[in-house]
């Protein structure tokens, strides 16, 4: 079950009246630009392209769908395209760990956007939630834009804290976290059952996890190993859990009834809804993954970029800030369980995610959340200390090169140098 999670597992308003009904100079009329999509958010993104075609009518706009889904071959020839300079003008990716934006963006693939921020009047980096844009920043140039984020963090219950003897102050970072688990699985007991949504805990110790520029690891080897150990023991319990049917409230329930402790949600409304259901019976926690820095990490879902062989770059960078705008944003977000970069549309749109999970699970029964837990969370979310793609290399190839030391079969440094040499080839092509 684990290894096959890790193969799985956008104020700018363009309003016509502001602008006075005139196409912006850089614009043309007559031109066709063509954009990619995923299927997945064809319908969700559909705000953003109305509001493109409102104030460009004269560009005709060409949307080409692709699945997004059974992506590992599907992104594969994608990305190749791209590598052979042919693709549309602008590109909307899922990261998921199926292709790697960070080798577009060290290939160059993508168009620097620093020169249409400067020169637009009405972008303002202000407007968008701190940090969680840097993502798509490569040696100083925003080749990308993040459109969707996601805040992991781990869920557990005052009760399971004081059961373990310990305080939320005690999970300083990941790495204390990863050997609270180790201590927890070593304990005897039906009820010692970690259950987790999935855990990369690579990407939340701290530095970038590879350096595209050198080729080499990013993170603070004898960190990442002393991680790898903590997880060795927990990865041979097996305790990841995929089941969907789960993921809104139950594994919550499992955590309130003391027969699990941790629990990591895919998004923000599969947070709150189990919240709600370890509310029934306990009071819920919130552990962010701190760095030993104690920097908190976005994981970026959704992002964009304009093909740097496109010949109708002004048209998409006026598409893309369509598809940052706050309303555009807002629809994007209510339709997903993650978080819009947009921050008057977080502002907008979080309020609604408890609503919107109490509707997704009509019937079922769910606790009272504490007066401040929302406050509290959104307080996090908005403020992520830094922002990263979930790349191949980190949602795959590491624990595949790892599987060695994991299962016991090789030793931390042999498996690692595999790693390290895979990794080197992988990033320098």
């Amino acid at each position: 079950m684990k290894r096959n999670w890790y193969g799985k597992c956008f104020s700018l308003l363009l309003a016509v009246g502001l602008l006075g009904g005139c196409l912006p100079v850089s614009v043309q009329a007559g031109k066709t630009l063509r954009v990619w999509i995923p299927k997945t958010e064809e319908k969700l993104l559909a705000e953003g392209f109305h509001a493109f075609e409102e104030e460009n009518p004269k560009v005709e706009l060409e949307r080409i769908v692709y699945s997004g889904m059974d992506t590992n071959q599907e992104m594969e020839k994608i990305q190749e395209q791209l590598q052979r300079g042919q693709g549309p003008d602008l590109v909307i990716f899922p990261s998921f760990g199926f292709q790697d934006p960070y080798l577009l963006m060290k290939d160059q693939v993508f168009a620097p956007l620093n020169s249409f921020m400067e020169a637009d009047e009405d972008w303002d980096l202000g407007d968008y939630v701190e940090n969680v844009l840097d993502a798509g920043v490569m040696d100083g140039t925003q080749y990308v834009m993040p459109l969707l984020y996601q805040f992991p963090s781990l869920l557990t219950t005052e009760g399971r804290l004081e059961d373990m003897g310990k305080e939320k102050e005690d999970f300083s970072d990941t790495l204390t976290i990863l050997r609270n688990m180790l201590v927890l699985r070593s304990q005897e007991g039906d009820a010692r059952i970690l259950a987790s949504g999935g855990f990369l805990f690579p990407l939340y110790l701290g530095g970038s996890f590879a350096d595209y520029s050198s080729g080499e690891i990013g993170i603070d080897q004898n960190l990442l190993k002393r991680a790898l150990y903590a997880y060795r023991a927990i990865y041979k319990e097996d305790f990841s859990v995929t089941s969907v049917d789960h993921f809104l409230c139950d594994y919550g329930k499992m955590i309130g009834r003391g027969e699990a402790y941790f629990y990591v949600p895919p998004s923000t409304e599969e947070m709150i809804g189990n919240a709600m259901g370890a509310a029934l019976t306990d009071t819920p926690v919130i552990l962010p993954f701190y760095t030993e820095n104690g920097e908190t990490t976005a994981e970026v879902n959704l992002y964009a970029g304009i093909r740097s062989g496109s010949s109708c770059k002004e048209e998409a960078w006026e598409l893309l800030t369509c598809l940052m705008a706050e309303n555009a944003q807002a629809s994007l977000a209510e339709g997903k369980g993650n978080l819009p970069v947009s921050r008057e549309a977080l502002e907008t749109v979080f309020p609604k995610k408890q609503l919107k999970v109490k509707e997704r699970l009509t019937g079922k029964e769910l606790g009272d959340l504490p007066w401040d837990f929302l406050e509290d969370y959104q307080e996090l979310v908005s403020h992520p200390s830094r922002a990263v793609f979930i790349s191949h290399l980190s949602i795959q190839d590491f624990f595949v090169e790892m599987v060695p030391f994991l299962e016991g079969e090789a030793g931390c440094g042999e498996s690692f140098s595999d790693f390290e040499q895979y990794a080197e080839t992988y990033i320098t092509g």
